[in-house]
């Protein structure tokens, strides 16, 4: 996996907090990553390209010059401390761990404080206990400077609700 920062837009990502989408049921991951790049008017700072993402190519989403999208891009909101990973193109089936272990080392290379992973899942995968009340909010938190506590946010987040996984 490779980063191809855009040299007029790069920022160094210390400090920032890294949002990934999970690509599963209705896309639901990347419908918010969406909104976050729209919402926090983040900028493009570079792409990935990565031998176990299938290649694709698009039109830009986000701009009307006739731009290309690719399988994996980079954006950031320097205002707000936030870079997000726009993944348009799912893994090759039988590299999905080696594609989300280059993640984890871009992660882990670039300093980045924290990472929120986005997914969703069915309303049939509640339990009988979750059927009263709103859907389930899927998101996990992961702070690798405290013994990389694992948090599902489906409330309002408070450190307590955070468990270190052993």
């Amino acid at each position: 996996m490779e980063f191809f920062p855009d040299t007029q837009q790069f920022t160094e990502f210390r400090d920032y907090t890294l949002v990934l989408p999970a690509l599963s049921i209705g896309n639901i991951g990347q419908m918010a990553i969406d909104l976050l790049i729209v919402g926090l008017k983040m900028k493009k700072v570079g792409l990935i390209d990565s031998p176990y993402a299938l290649p694709m190519a698009g039109n830009n989403a986000f701009t009307e010059d006739g731009s290309l999208t690719t399988a994996v891009e980079v954006f950031a909101s320097p205002e707000h401390k936030i870079a997000v990973i726009q993944q348009r193109a799912p893994a090759i089936k039988r590299y999905n761990e080696a594609f989300a272990s280059n993640l984890i080392d871009f992660y882990a290379l670039h300093g980045f404080k924290e990472l929120i992973l986005l997914n969703s899942t069915e309303a049939i995968m509640r339990r009988e206990n979750q059927l009263s009340g709103y859907p389930r909010k899927n998101c996990i938190l992961i702070r690798p400077q405290t013994s990389t506590p694992i948090c599902c946010l489906n409330r309002p987040h408070r450190d307590s609700d955070c468990t270190s996984r052993s």
